[in-house]
């Protein structure tokens, strides 16, 4: 389903050849100081345990960072979705409030006035939610001030227009809204809406660059690692596999010198005897007793 895994796959099959044609390799042929390689096979272990030991701390250390980059970086986008969020918000509210102010004019009836009602008590809400989230960024909170005043301005003027209506009429309502007072400062309220919108999608694009960057990073570093790790493996399968002939090819010379020396001592009708510094015993073989 997904094309990256098919990486996975590539390294892992050439992994397994490189296993398989590293631990087919014939077995070295004896020669003298053949007996000094066991040290040296330590010493290969020894650097192979330290190397995956150094390789797992340095993935780790790499991958921790760059998952808390990656958190990071996606909190950031989320945070802009969340201001573009409030913001649209705030103006379906404005609009809310303007379309109840509306149908109050035109009808009178106090029902159409719950629409008004209902903006007016969720404005301070979301305005508040929106200064919280964009006090990160200078140019917004300069936007929210003047934001502010316009808010509280257009709501004033919706509220007077009410009020005006139920005390002096219709007619008198209808001339406030003439004055164009009240579109000019919604106008206003966009522009400065419409402004901070375009800020957070910038900053959107940007960040959502950045999140996918730090993703593509993340992978790398994963997919290095993990490569790393499989050479070590091969590594380590070829030594262990090689230094396991060495010992048995090296325990079939000592059991063939072994039937030489019996051999030998048969041939010559001769013995052997040993002596034990521990014990201070003397241990003689079949033939000197003989």
């Amino acid at each position: 389903a997904n094309p990256r895994d098919l990486w996975t796959r590539v390294v892992l099959a050439v992994a397994g050849a490189g296993v398989s044609l590293l631990i087919g390799q014939p077995a070295p042929s004896a020669h003298p100081g053949q007996e000094r390689k066991t040290d040296s096979s330590f010493l290969r272990r020894t650097a192979l345990l330290g190397s995956a030991f150094l390789v797992l701390v340095v993935l780790t250390r790499l991958l921790y960072s760059d998952f808390a980059r990656e958190k990071d970086r996606q909190h950031w986008v989320t945070h802009s979705y969340q201001i573009l969020n409030a913001i649209q918000a705030l103006t379906s509210n404005l609009q809310d409030a303007e379309a109840g102010l509306g149908g109050y004019l035109l009808t009178g009836n106090e029902s159409y006035r719950e629409p008004f009602q209902s903006a007016l008590r969720e404005e301070r809400r979301i305005r508040q939610t929106l200064r919280q989230l964009a006090a990160d960024n200078p140019v917004q909170r300069a936007s929210m001030d003047t934001l502010d005043r316009l808010v509280e301005a257009k709501f004033s003027v919706l509220q007077e227009t009410m009020a005006l209506h139920r005390k002096e009429g219709l007619y008198a309502a209808l001339a406030a809204v003439r004055t164009g007072e009240g579109k000019r400062i919604m106008d206003e309220c966009r522009a400065v809406l419409h402004a901070m919108e375009e800020e957070d999608q910038r900053l959107l694009a940007t960040r959502t660059r950045a999140a996918e960057d730090q993703a593509m990073r993340t992978r790398w570093v994963l997919g290095l690692g993990s490569g790393s790790l499989m050479l070590l493996l091969v590594l380590a399968g070829a030594v262990i596999e090689r230094d396991s002939r060495i010992r048995e090819f090296s325990r079939l010379v000592i059991r063939q010198s072994e039937e030489r020396l019996r051999l030998a001592l048969d041939a010559a009708n001769a013995g052997t005897w040993e002596w034990d510094l521990e014990t201070n015993e003397n241990v003689w073989s079949e033939e000197l007793w003989g």
